[in-house]
């Protein structure tokens, strides 16, 4: 099944008796033994990201589609892998970009981005972002200390409110906001020293006299 169509299935369907159970005591469930729903549930918070992620490091949708399988899989056989287990958002990230980039060295990249190319000219894109920005853009994230790469992770790239990120992480709202502020900055700097600023910003939603990514 498709990652979109299961992501809707899922969010359809499912009916969640651990919805207020954070992922730290998901993970827990699921490493005491066999808890398809708690599982399920880790699922449906965190496919929408995990699939962005490999959607855009990996541009052919079946590649991307055995990425998105596969880390889960890893997760489904190691429950007790991330660590601290509040941060399972973060993990997830880190296990799908190094997946995905292992799918497109498998692919071919200068095939790929010699697609690209083509398709930009034909549609005649102004000022088309650079084909190594994805991958930049993951790199400095993987760079950035956990506690600020999660609260990227769950605020940005999942659109949980502040509340919620700072409930899961067990942290105070304010100490979140703190850190997604500083985690922001992080990114935005290190971006702009890559010299990529503008067509980060452009990228991910930097928005002028602010750091918001990937809104």
């Amino acid at each position: 099944m498709p990652p979109d169509e299961l992501i809707r299935l899922l969010h359809a369907t499912y009916a969640a008796p651990y919805e207020g159970v954070s992922d730290a005591d998901l993970l827990g469930r699921c490493a005491a033994g066999k808890d398809d729903a708690a599982f399920e549930l880790l699922l449906r918070r965190h496919a929408n990201m995990v699939w962005r992620v490999c959607r855009s490091v990996v541009h052919d949708a079946h590649a991307a589609e055995d990425a998105f399988q596969a880390t889960f899989l890893v997760l489904a056989c190691k429950p007790d892998a991330p660590r601290p287990p509040e941060q399972v958002g973060a993990w997830l990230y880190g296990v799908a970009c190094r997946i995905a980039r292992q799918a497109r060295r498998t692919d071919g990249r200068r095939a790929m981005r010699d697609v690209r190319a083509g398709s930009a000219r034909l549609t005649g894109s102004p000022d088309p972002v650079p084909d190594d920005l994805p991958a930049l853009i993951d790199s400095v994230l993987l760079g950035l200390p956990e506690r600020y790469r999660a609260t990227v992770v769950l605020c940005d790239l999942e659109g949980r409110s502040r509340r919620d990120a700072a409930a899961q992480l067990g942290w105070s709202e304010g100490l979140l906001s703190g850190r997604l502020a500083r985690a922001r900055k992080l990114l935005a700097d290190r971006l702009a020293r890559a010299g990529h600023g503008l067509q980060a910003g452009k990228a991910c939603g930097i928005k002028e006299g602010g750091n918001r990514l990937w809104r």
